[in-house]
This record gives C-alpha cells, sequence and structure tokens, in this order.
C-alpha cells in the first residue's frame, strides 16, 4: 500500500459519514507525476441531505490536504454524483476504504444498473459529438 493511500485511509477511518473510498485517476491508474492531484470519491451515509453532504464534503477535503500535506485533492461525493463518473470510479479506481461490505455492494449493484440504463444515451451524445468534431462544427 502506497503511503498516500495509507494516509488517506487513516484520515478517512476518523470520519463517521464515510462508508466507502475509492482512489481514482492517475493516482490509481500509476501514471501519477508531481503535477497530479490526488483524487477521491467518497460515499456517504444516505441518510444526509444534499447540503449536509456539501459540507462535509468542504471538511473532508480540509482534513484530506493534512493528511497528504498538500492542496493537491480533489474529492468526489458519489451519492451526487453521475451514474457515468461512478462507473468510472468503479471501473478505474481503487477501493481503499469500506465500513461494510453490504453497503459496497448495493453501491455497486445501484452504479452499474444506473449507468447500463443511460448508456444508450450517453453513446448517442457520444456520437453526435463526434459527428460535430469531424465536421469541424465542435465548439462554434
Amino acid at each position: 500500500m502506497s503511503e498516500i493511500t495509507q494516509r488517506l485511509k487513516e484520515a478517512l477511518a476518523k470520519q463517521p459519514e464515510v462508508k466507502l473510498a475509492y482512489l481514482f485517476g492517475s493516482h490509481a491508474r500509476g501514471r501519477a507525476h508531481k503535477l497530479s492531484d490526488v483524487d477521491v470519491a467518497v460515499f456517504l451515509t444516505e441518510e444526509l441531505s444534499e447540503r449536509e453532504m456539501g459540507e462535509i464534503r468542504i471538511r473532508l477535503t480540509a482534513e484530506l490536504m493534512r493528511a497528504l500535506r498538500s492542496d493537491a485533492i480533489d474529492v468526489v461525493i458519489l451519492n451526487l454524483a453521475s451514474p457515468l463518473l461512478c462507473h468510472r470510479v468503479l471501473r478505474d479506481g481503487k477501493l481503499i476504504y469500506s465500513v461494510d461490505e453490504t453497503t459496497r455492494v448495493r453501491f455497486t449493484t445501484d452504479t452499474y444498473r444506473l449507468y447500463l440504463d443511460h448508456r444508450y444515451l450517453y453513446d448517442i451524445l457520444d456520437e453526435a459529438m463526434f459527428r460535430r468534431i469531424r465536421e469541424g462544427r465542435f465548439g462554434h
């Protein structure tokens, strides 16, 4: 386990609202460089309001910055994220903290169900964007 992962795990364990945490992005892929930020996605207690989740995100970001001694950190709240982002976190990220297996399995199952429900629309939007790029109309 890397030093970054260990520090994140220790800091996350002190946050009772955090049920799951994933490291994703360049650090999870092993492609981090000195300018890379640390991307952390967390799944919080589901009883919280969106406002409470936003407040926790701010507090958690500050705590993780202290733990890593760096301000190059980005925290995503999976409860509020799109199905596409949640899918990418599961596909490319690394689970670094989990309170219980039931929560992890439910989050994973729900994410894949929602992603597959929306995938057709993502494919249509991607194709439309690529067509505009090929035709030189993207951004106009």
